[in-house]
């Protein structure tokens, strides 16, 4: 404050009241941690997959207008139009399939749907988090399983990236082309 700079050491204790080793802390810290990990690369995951998906229903859209222009004039180059839209759609198929696993859709009325690898993370986070306890065996087993299910979704959306999307943009040649970005680590 004012050019002037005061510095002080403060010791924060636990609770007296409980009984909990400092393993058994650190052990909460560290599932917490790893939880909120796993939930930065679920999120990562789901905006990548968003922004596919939005660039894919793009071009169909515009792939769409020449196949049906094309058909009814009886042009030969329908077909080769056709192809095209039928390849965006099933990578299209892919990421929306890819992302109905991440997280739930928008609530409607009287629709009740199984929590997602996101819910499931945010979940466990909390109960991992919120009792002054360290983490149970099967929150620590559960934990083991989900950052399984991460890694797995990580490297689908690293597949789509890196080998799907090429392939479809060679396969699009002149037309416009999707940008995937990176593989997420």
């Amino acid at each position: 404050v004012g050019g002037r700079e005061v510095t002080k050491t403060v010791r924060v204790d636990a609770d007296p009241r409980i009984q909990m080793a400092a393993a058994d802390y650190q052990a909460q810290l560290a599932g917490a941690l790893e939880v909120r990990d796993l939930v930065s690369q679920v999120n990562g995951v789901i905006d990548r997959t968003e922004d596919l998906r939005k660039q894919l229903a793009g071009l169909v859209e515009q792939l769409q207008r020449p196949v049906a222009a094309a058909a009814s004039d009886g042009n030969d180059g329908a077909a080769a139009d056709s192809a095209a839209l039928a390849a965006v759609k099933r990578v299209l198929d892919q990421v929306n399939d890819l992302r109905g696993r991440l997280n739930r859709p928008p609530p409607r009325m009287g629709y009740r749907q199984y929590p997602r690898l996101r819910e499931e993370l945010q979940s466990l986070g909390g109960a991992i988090s919120r009792p002054v306890a360290p983490p149970t065996e099967s929150q620590q087993r559960r934990l083991g399983e989900l950052r399984q299910e991460t890694t797995a979704v990580v490297g689908e959306l690293n597949q789509l990236v890196t080998q799907t999307v090429p392939e479809l943009n060679r396969l699009l040649g002149g037309r416009p082309h999707i940008i995937a970005g990176a593989p997420l680590r």
